[in-house]
């Protein structure tokens, strides 16, 4: 059983995780992304579940995303967490909304 207090430090490393990953997604600069993340990773998405093996997946996940931000007009994104909570000493298992600007949008 995790403390308020444990809720408060997983919160804070998934936002820090959060903003890590983002500024990779925005400027496209992926080194050291790998280290964001615990390997086998699961990703759920609206597109559904996805289980991330290895550093090179996690290198295409991220080129994906990428070229659907460059088709789309993506110049900006705010990601926020909505719950993170211990699930081991090690793991967090963490929610969180994006919000994304287009060119053209304020």
């Amino acid at each position: 059983m995790t403390t308020q207090y444990d809720d408060l430090i997983a919160e804070e490393i998934a936002e820090e995780l959060l903003y890590r990953t983002g500024r990779a997604l925005l400027d496209g600069e992926l080194e050291g992304v790998e280290d964001c993340f615990t390997l086998p990773h699961s990703l759920e998405t609206t597109e559904g579940a996805r289980i991330v093996r290895t550093p090179d997946d996690i290198h295409g996940i991220f080129r994906e995303v990428r070229a659907y931000f460059a088709e789309t007009g993506v110049v900006n994104m705010v990601r926020s967490v909505v719950e993170a909570k211990f699930i081991s000493e090690t793991e967090i298992e963490a929610v969180h909304v994006s919000r994304i600007w287009r060119r053209g949008e304020e």
